[in-house]
């Protein structure tokens, strides 16, 4: 198995190439031969299915029934063949994306001074976006690959989670069935402030002039929470933001951090892609919902190992993301480069 060097393209990749040689690529040829193992195992499975399939349109061909029958007969043979198809090719694929991330992301991790938290026992509280309407009601929740850890006197948690709804679904025949229906896929984060901010203060993506009205009011119904004019047309564009005390947070959301949410909204974070973003300070804690978003990325099992980097890239961008939000909130140029300027903060310390 041969294994390019790891080729650095970002500026929170600085010094990744020399910790992939020593710690990852190590590790990949092993994972690698668990990979054929797994698809060695499916590509015999698959031939049984499809010897089974076979024997069963011959049976079908060779009972004594008339065409009309036998076509059923063909129908359900060929449903059930399709079915056991896809069941098998996915066997393995869930086990060796654990092992694979349960091997490579403590190290990507590590490099970032973050801890890899496969269950996120570690995960942010998220029940402030979800009482603040930064994240819509829900049946189900589940959560999977954290990380935690402090940045420039920050802490920082962040998860993957998922949430559904309960809903009641009525065909034609006024028969109805119950399903569960995602409603936020992404990335919810806490990140610590030196203060507490003045009340709550809330940041939420501007969604045109009637859905903006409809989340004002259910806010001022339920946390007595104003609207706030912000003298920052980024700013404005992209979002809208209420407070219990207007005055105050004006005062507290100042330039960097406006820079650096407007930023994440325009998807200059990292690849380009447009961001659903919302986030609001309660005490002296910062949550933020980013839909869309994934920590992790690891390739599927058809996809040989020595084809990673693109993942690592995505994982690095993707597990640095509360990082480099804190690196705009002091203002850096190149956020996650590494600079360490803790006298300038946005993150009201006085």
């Amino acid at each position: 198995m041969h294994i390019e060097p790891f080729t650095e393209s970002a500026p929170w990749e600085r010094g990744f190439a020399e910790v992939f040689a020593r710690e990852i690529a190590p590790l990949l040829p092993k994972l690698e031969r668990e990979r054929l193992a797994i698809l060695g195992r499916r590509t015999r499975r698959l031939r049984i299915v499809g010897a089974v399939a076979l024997a069963g349109f011959g049976l079908t061909a060779a009972l004594p029934i008339d065409w009309d029958l036998r076509l059923v007969l063909a129908a359900f043979v060929a449903f059930g063949g399709l079915a056991a198809a896809i069941l098998v090719a996915s066997l393995g694929q869930d086990d060796f994306a654990a092992r694979v991330k349960a091997e490579l992301m403590p190290h990507l991790a590590g490099f970032l001074g973050l801890r890899y938290d496969p269950a996120a026992d570690e995960r942010p509280d998220f029940a402030p976006l979800r009482e603040l309407d930064l994240l819509p009601p829900y049946d189900r929740a589940s959560w999977a690959d954290g990380v935690a850890g402090r940045h420039r006197d920050v802490e920082i948690r962040a998860c993957e989670l998922g949430l559904s709804e309960r809903r009641r679904d009525t065909d034609s025949d006024g028969k109805s069935r119950t399903r569960h229906e995602t409603v936020f896929q992404g990335v919810v984060a806490t990140l610590s402030t030196p203060r507490p901010a003045p009340g709550a203060i809330v940041i939420a993506q501007d969604n045109g002039r009637v859905l903006n009205a409809v989340g004002g009011l259910l806010r001022s119904l339920r946390g007595r929470l104003a609207r706030v004019e912000i003298d920052h047309p980024g700013f404005e564009a992209a979002f809208e933001a209420y407070a219990q005390d207007p005055a105050a947070a004006r005062a507290w959301l100042n330039g960097p951090f406006l820079d650096a949410l407007v930023a994440v909204a325009e998807g200059a974070e990292p690849d380009g892609r447009r961001r659903g973003l919302g986030g609001a300070f309660v005490g002296n804690r910062f949550h933020l919902a980013v839909a869309g978003l994934r920590l992790v990325s690891v390739g599927p099992v058809g996809e040989s190992l020595a084809a990673i980097e693109p993942h690592l890239h995505r994982s690095l961008a993707e597990m640095s993301f509360p990082l480099r939000l804190v690196d705009r909130f002091y203002g850096d140029s190149e956020p996650g480069a590494g600079t360490r300027r803790q006298e300038s903060t946005s993150i009201r310390s006085a």
